[in-house]
């Protein structure tokens, strides 16, 4: 049974503000097209919603809810052109990074 001092220290490293990062990566990571939809958007810079539900065979409402999700969360951000709504990846390397390395690692473990 563990004793008062070692239930503090335990505490100490189990903040809840220390995980809200880890957090965020898997709750955007929660849908198979918003994942492909942010490695889309990592492939291919300032994409608009038509285009990215084309390239995706998705609908207008499906691509525009998983944009929306994903600025919502800070991996990407909006910009208007005209009067089209275009995505980028906002550039976090840590994200990225760990983005990188999930899928990475994941078609490995698959092939």
């Amino acid at each position: 049974m563990l004793q008062l001092k070692e239930i503090t220290h335990i505490r100490r490293h189990l903040q809840e503000s220390s995980y809200a990062d880890i957090a965020l990566f898997f709750n955007a990571l929660g849908d198979s097209t918003r994942i492909r939809v942010f490695q889309l958007l990592m492939k291919q810079k300032n994409l608009c919603v038509t285009d990215i539900a084309r390239v995706l065979d998705i609908s207008l409402p499906v691509a525009s809810h998983h944009l929306r999700l994903l600025e919502m969360l800070g991996f990407s951000k909006k910009i208007r052109k005209g009067k089209m709504q275009c995505y980028e990846v906002l550039s976090n390397p840590t994200i990225i990074a760990l983005f990188d390395r999930f899928l990475k690692e994941y078609s490995e473990s698959v092939t």
